[in-house]
């Protein structure tokens, strides 16, 4: 015996969640601790802008005090360049005077090896004697006076 045939359609399985209530969701945030943070964060963006003003306020007084040093040292290099000139002039003063002298040695050591009848031993011991005994040596040796070119001082 057959059986007639029943078409059936299947049965689709739909699943019923239940919500949560609204106290137990995870990501919810209780509204307290939402303002404890985002009143924390304002504090924390307020103390970065005061700092961020004090240090820039830091670095224009570092400024000012850098030019004001400066300007100082502006003066110490006008002192400077005042020693710098009057070294000079002593420095030229000098060499003259060195080169007057050194000048002025030769035209006696030439006096003296010019004397007449002076041996070559006498020249050697006038030579290894500073200026004044070496005249005073050949002076009293020889008897002679021993006059150099003429004298400008």
């Amino acid at each position: 015996m057959s059986e007639p045939e029943i078409k059936t359609e299947p049965v689709k399985e739909t699943t019923v969640t239940d919500p949560a209530p609204v106290g137990d969701k995870p990501e919810s945030i209780p509204y307290d601790r939402f303002k404890a943070v985002n009143d924390e964060k304002k504090a924390l963006a307020e103390q970065v802008t005061e700092m961020k003003t004090e240090q820039d306020k830091t670095k224009a007084d570092q400024e000012k005090i850098r030019k004001a040093q400066l300007e100082k040292q502006g003066e110490y290099k006008t002192l400077l360049e005042e020693a710098n000139a009057s070294l000079e002039t002593v420095t030229s003063e000098r060499d003259t005077a060195v080169l007057y002298r050194t000048d002025h040695e030769a035209k006696r050591r030439e006096a003296i090896n010019s004397t007449k009848g002076l041996t070559e031993e006498d020249k050697v011991a006038a030579e290894d004697m500073p200026i004044d005994a070496a005249e005073n040596f050949i002076t009293r040796l020889y008897h002679t006076e021993i006059k150099p070119g003429t004298d400008t001082r």
